[in-house]
């Protein structure tokens, strides 16, 4: 039981960096030039994280 939560928080962890990284790589691509220089998406990472584990063990 233990280890299939664990397994499933790492899957949603995985999926959390994914979207982040997606979201800071996508502006380059783009070429917008009014992105701001220190991305925002990099501070709330962890963050974000951390609230998707609050969360998840409230869930349970």
């Amino acid at each position: 039981m233990l280890q299939r939560s664990m397994e499933k928080l790492i899957w949603c962890m995985g999926i959390m960096l994914s979207i982040n990284a997606n979201r800071l790589i996508t502006p380059r691509v783009n070429g917008c030039k009014n992105v701001p220089k220190k991305s925002r998406t990099k501070e709330s990472m962890p963050r974000a994280i951390a609230a998707h584990i609050r969360e998840y063990v409230k869930s349970e």
